[in-house]
């Protein structure tokens, strides 16, 4: 039996950790070769609660992965509240930065497993990024050697583009892909990759949902309000986790609206895993840009809408059983709103987000 995390995926598409449901908010590439106590504490600061840690030079040319500065990591982490996917990609495929190995390093991952599985602030492995189709049967070799090694945790890997979700959804515990739309598409591909990576992963495996915080097409971040619709987006259409890259944005309203968000998505995490219903909304004018998830939680209704678009639109919002006593409560707003007999009305700013708690 595991000393340390027992982290699993739950029935319903949540994280489990020690059998408490997570709704994860994670930050990518927090390397423990440059990142020092006040960045743990930043990040913790800002309302994360998992993270990577990268060791990208592990092994590479012969170097041996240093367990006395990652326990260290690890130890820092875990004062902070933090859980960690340890990454572990790069020193298992490379003998350098152009050499592919001709065998994963298999016995290396394991003095790695074997040192860090019982520690508190280890939530799981990340042994790969974005696999090309061939890499199928060394994920596979290094896929089950973890779950062996290590069956308290979960191991997982990001995919791009999202169709090869269905190429190695046996060989991941968790969906994810990653979508860096701006500036040169728009936010609307956060919602038709999103769609598409829940088809491909067809109910057997968790959709984590990549959204873009960093310079990715070299001319611009996204606008902290891009940032926020793409979140809102992910989770509309089904992503049951969120994997921020990259730490950290040289932007800092855009820095500080992923850690609004981070608050914003652990407060809702119970609402988010709630059992599915039909939607029985309808939203006029027909055609709005607003994307909308309807749940059902402690007996009351949430609508979690968002503006796809950034300009201002007025709808209105029609469900059945909704009368002038209804109360509905705007969350992380502190307003409230009337509604009329089957609807109710509200604005929306480009790009913005209302959560709706509706009690009948």
């Amino acid at each position: 039996v595991s000393q340390g995390n027992e982290v699993r995926i739950g029935q319903n598409g949540e994280l489990l950790v020690n059998g408490e449901q997570i709704f994860p908010v994670v930050i990518y590439h927090c390397s423990w070769a440059s990142m020092c106590e006040e960045g743990l504490e930043d990040i913790a600061q800002n309302g994360f609660t998992e993270l990577f840690g990268g060791a990208e030079k592990w092994w590479l040319e012969g170097t041996p992965p240093d367990i006395k500065k990652i326990t260290s990591y690890l130890d820092t982490a875990h004062r902070h509240g933090l859980g960690v996917f340890v990454m572990v990609r790069r020193g298992l495929y490379f003998k350098s930065y152009k050499e592919f190995r001709e065998q994963p390093d298999l016995e290396a991952l394991g003095q790695v497993i074997s040192a860090l599985k019982d520690h508190p602030a280890l939530w799981g492995w990340y042994f790969a990024d974005e696999p090309q189709a061939e890499w199928k049967e060394r994920l596979s070799s290094v896929y089950q050697f973890i779950k062996k090694e290590d069956p308290h945790h979960i191991a997982w890997f990001c995919n791009y583009p999202p169709r090869n979700i269905a190429k190695f959804l046996d060989l991941s515990d968790v969906a994810a892909f990653d979508c860096y739309p701006i500036p040169n598409r728009g936010v609307f591909q956060v919602a038709e990759w999103t769609d598409k990576a829940m088809r491909y992963a067809n109910g057997k495996r968790p959709v984590w949902f990549v959204p873009q915080a960093n310079y990715c097409h070299e001319d611009r971040e996204p606008t902290p309000a891009e940032a926020h619709c793409m979140s809102y987006l992910g989770i509309i259409h089904g992503a049951k986790g969120l994997v921020y890259y990259v730490y950290k944005p040289m932007y800092e309203p855009l820095w500080l609206e992923l850690g609004t968000l981070a608050r914003e998505m652990k407060e809702l995490a119970p609402v988010l895993f709630s059992t599915d219903i039909k939607q029985e909304v309808s939203i006029k004018p027909e055609g709005s840009p607003i994307h909308l998830l309807q749940k059902e939680y402690k007996g009351k209704t949430y609508l979690i809408t968002v503006n796809a678009e950034n300009t201002q639109v007025d709808v209105s919002f029609n469900l059945h059983g909704l009368t002038s006593s209804s109360k509905i409560k705007v969350l992380f707003e502190e307003r409230m709103i009337s509604a009329g007999e089957g609807s109710f009305t509200d604005s929306f700013q480009g790009f913005a987000s209302h959560v709706y708690e509706i009690n009948f």
